[in-house]
């Protein structure tokens, strides 16, 4: 089994990790010769990120070889990796390789940086982080969470700054926001404790059923009138979270599974689309 690689974009990839830093601590890494995606582990339920970027916009000068069709999953604590990944600049000048390597029988990720100074001088600093490698079989149980047909699918305002404000000031009122959207492009967020309730509302937003395409097929709505509101409740605080990849998102579109769940696609500035970032929010009871 070998891995190394240099990595083209250690800005966006460090941004990128730190914002799922913020979802779940531990996380799956899975390398094949098209993608590296990133998977947060959870044990039964809660908020989870898959996170797919394009391989030859995430590496170069690539080695990988495994018995498992050349495909390389591990498991790693993603705060690790980001503290890895903080010690190059945003300069553009550093250089970042990746290596799987061994010690003692034990299998470890090292980040290596070898930072370019506008004075001429060279500053090197090698990180190595533990990693736990999956085989295929292990990897196999896990799959995406299953959700029905979306109910609306709409494109949330950019910048993302006004719903961001908002949900911040939200989750000090209650531990629950209802996200509510129709297919006429209405959205509504609210929040409520014993209290006081507090709701605000966006309109003529982009409807984006055909970028959610399946087979060149436009993604097939459950039947329900356009101006019907389809609405989850979800954790406020992971919702204020997953906001948060807005800083490196080019366009991101939520749909509402109605009382079941709601999914964030967060498309990567700067790669193309298949580079992108799924997340999943359960809903729960009033």
């Amino acid at each position: 089994m070998r891995f190394a690689a240099i990595i083209d974009n250690p800005e966006a990839l460090k941004e990128i990790t730190y914002a799922l830093s913020f979802i779940r601590k531990l996380c799956l890494i899975k390398i094949s010769p098209t993608s590296l995606s990133i998977i947060t582990i959870v044990d039964t339920s809660g908020t989870q990120v898959w996170a797919t970027l394009g391989i030859s916009e995430t590496f170069s000068d690539l080695t990988l070889k495994s018995l498992d069709d050349d495909v390389i999953s591990m498991e790693l604590n993603i705060d690790m990796l980001v503290r890895a990944l903080k010690s190059c600049s945003s300069s553009g000048l550093d250089s970042v390789r990746v290596k799987l390597t061994k010690h003692n029988r034990i299998p470890y990720l090292a980040v290596m940086v070898e930072h370019y100074s506008r004075t001429g001088s060279t500053t090197k600093i090698a990180q190595e982080i533990p990693v736990k490698i999956l085989r295929s079989e292990q990897v196999q149980t896990i799959h995406e969470p299953e959700c029905p047909r979306p109910d609306a699918i709409v494109v949330l305002p950019h910048p993302l700054t006004s719903i961001l404000k908002i949900c911040d000031r939200y989750r000090y009122i209650g531990v629950r926001i209802l996200v509510s959207a129709n297919m006429n492009g209405d959205l509504r967020v609210a929040v409520e404790n014993d209290n006081v309730r507090v709701d605000t509302k966006w309109k003529e937003l982009e409807i984006a059923q055909q970028e959610l395409d399946s087979d060149t097929q436009p993604v097939s709505l459950t039947p329900r009138e356009s101006g019907a509101f389809a609405s989850v409740r979800v954790d406020a605080k992971d919702l204020w979270n997953v906001l948060k990849i807005h800083t490196i998102s080019k366009r991101i579109i939520v749909c509402i599974c109605d009382n079941h769940a709601l999914i964030v696609y967060a498309y990567v500035s700067g790669m193309e689309d298949e580079s992108v970032l799924t997340y999943y929010l359960s809903s729960y009871s009033p």
